[in-house]
């Protein structure tokens, strides 16, 4: 995921609420890629959706963030996924 399109995509929610074809059109993306990157902001809880009959409208979530991530670690040849937060 790229931090720049992150942060644009961050700006406008800032902003106000918007649907994924809003969000898509305002930060020069593709609706599929905005949408990848709405799903991870959505995990991480930096985002919230809301779902109305015909739209799905995210905005900023009120809730802080719960980052996580996933870190590599080599044992031997096997790799291991620990989740670790700040």
């Amino acid at each position: 995921m790229d931090v720049v399109v992150i942060k644009r995509v961050l700006q406008e929610l800032e902003k106000s609420s918007a649907s994924i074809n809003e969000l898509a059109s305002a930060v020069g993306i593709g609706w599929k890629t905005c949408e990848n990157y709405l799903e991870g902001l959505k995990i991480t809880g930096t985002v919230e959706e809301i779902r109305t009959k015909n739209q799905r409208i995210f905005s900023l979530s009120k809730k802080k963030p719960q980052w996580t991530f996933p870190a590599k670690r080599r044992l031997d040849y096997e790799i291991t996924w620990v989740r670790e937060t700040p």
